[in-house]
């Protein structure tokens, strides 16, 4: 009877261990989803759809805050009881939302790309003539290119311009 006690001491311990570090990897992908999706924002502000990277950034930060109270949960269900048993109802209710919160990121994040990749698949389809623009102080010029081309441009000291 104080040997089953002793494995079953010894299993919480492995659940609780195993369930922290799950907890810590999905707080990590989380992190890593929004310095993604903050990244492709600033970069591609115009293209990307404000509200579903909105979306993904509460989810995930709301999934990172569930991780965070599920080992907080942990630890003090811990340090109270001197339990390692993680399946009581705090820790598995923070654990649901914080993987219902990732899942709703990363589906949200996949909807987004797979939508800018069949938006980048229409432009390339598009045949638009490439054109080369050349500004300067109240000039503006346009050359039609085609492709498979070289170009050569020459520019003079006397502010001449040599398309070729």
């Amino acid at each position: 009877m104080v040997e089953q006690q002793a494995n079953n001491a010894d299993a919480h311990k492995d659940s609780c261990s195993y369930g922290i570090a799950l907890s810590k990897q999905f707080i990590t992908l989380s992190v890593a989803g929004i310095a993604f999706v903050g990244g492709l924002a600033i970069t591609q502000s115009a293209s990307l759809p404000n509200d579903k990277v909105i979306i993904i950034f509460i989810s995930l930060g709301l999934s990172i805050g569930a991780g965070l109270l599920f080992i907080m949960n942990v630890i003090g269900h811990i340090n109270i009881n001197n339990n390692y048993d993680v399946y009581t109802t705090g820790p598995r209710i923070m654990a649901f939302f914080q993987l219902l919160f990732f899942v709703i990121g990363v589906a949200y994040l996949a909807y987004m790309s797979m939508a800018s990749i069949s938006m980048m698949k229409i432009h390339k389809s598009e045949n638009v003539q490439p054109v080369l623009n050349i500004y300067s102080d109240n000039n503006k010029i346009n050359y039609p290119l085609t492709r498979g081309n070289d170009i050569n441009l020459k520019i003079f000291g006397t502010c001449e311009l040599e398309i070729n």
